[in-house]
């Protein structure tokens, strides 16, 4: 079994008026402020960790990434064959913003990327649309999963500002079909993966979010985010930083045997993943949160 600790915040930026941007932690949407959990996985429950951008400059992009991860964690649990019947929720989903858009007679209908990874009942997906991205960091190296789905991705070519417009989304007049890769097995115990929306990547380049990841203290999500208001804040940005730990090879540094730190946070449980009464894990649980905890405080 591993461990996942993650991290993850939503800010406006400084430039836009509102933030059209969502986060999803298993279930829970983030916005406009961060949370910090811990998950532990195994090969029966279903874990999702999903970053959705309203489409920038369309009406009510705020809307339709909040309308979709709803709509994805209502579903997600229930569903069997993973590729085919994600696809179809988010086509479902797509086919309803659009007729909403319509009979609202937007000018620009609205719409959101969505990107980000699923443990599902013992496999690992990666899911993406549109242009918002998911990373791994391994070794200090950082590595794209996805490729965006812009004009100047599909042509091969540099087309400037025109090629950033977007040839697939969730709404927006399209199908919202989701590009889904297996990465059961190449997801491992000590790599971090990172998820965002465009409104890090635009402002802070792959090679300095490779250094912040490998070298940062603390709070990894947070860090980024205050980098790219620093370096600007055009837009929203929104980011999740996942730590994958295996449960006997927990680093020293993240345990805390202070009983005086600071009560642990909230841990996610259904009757798939919840602990039990496993005293020792729950103590030994405990003691990571309260020094992960302590850290990002600090």
């Amino acid at each position: 079994m591993s461990i996942l600790l993650i991290q993850a915040c939503s800010d406006k930026g400084l430039e836009r008026i509102a933030n059209e941007d969502m986060l999803c932690v298993k279930g829970e949407l983030v916005r406009d402020s961060c949370l910090n959990r811990i998950q532990e996985i195994d090969d029966s429950g279903v874990y999702y960790y999903l970053v959705a951008d309203g489409m920038g400059g369309h009406e009510k992009g705020e809307f339709a990434s909040e309308y979709t991860l709803k709509h994805v964690s209502r579903n997600i649990d229930s569903m069997i064959d993973f590729e085919n019947d994600f696809n179809a929720v988010s086509q479902w989903i797509s086919r309803d913003l659009n007729k909403m858009a319509h009979e609202e007679g937007q000018t620009h209908p609205m719409g959101n990327t969505l990107s980000g990874i699923v443990w599902h009942k013992g496999k690992v997906w990666v899911v993406n649309v549109g242009d918002s991205r998911t990373y791994r960091l391994r070794s200090g190296l950082l590595k794209q999963l996805t490729i965006d789905q812009d004009l100047n991705h599909k042509y091969g070519t540099d087309m400037g500002e025109q090629g950033l417009a977007l040839y697939n989304a969730i709404g927006g007049d399209c199908l919202g079909d989701v590009t889904i890769e297996d990465y059961t097995g190449k997801v491992m115990d000590g790599d971090s993966l990172l998820i965002c929306s465009d409104g890090l990547t635009d402002m802070v380049d792959d090679r300095e979010i490779e250094r912040i990841m490998a070298n940062a203290e603390g709070n990894y999500a947070e860090t980024l985010v205050n980098q790219a208001n620093h370096n600007g804040g055009k837009d929203n940005i929104s980011v999740i930083v996942i730590k994958i730990y295996d449960n006997e090879c927990i680093p020293e540094g993240l345990l805390n045997t202070d009983d005086s730190s600071e009560a642990p946070l909230r841990i996610p449980q259904t009757e798939e993943d919840s602990l039990g009464n496993n005293s020792t894990m729950m103590r030994r649980i405990g003691r990571i949160l309260g020094k992960f905890l302590k850290t990002n405080k600090n």
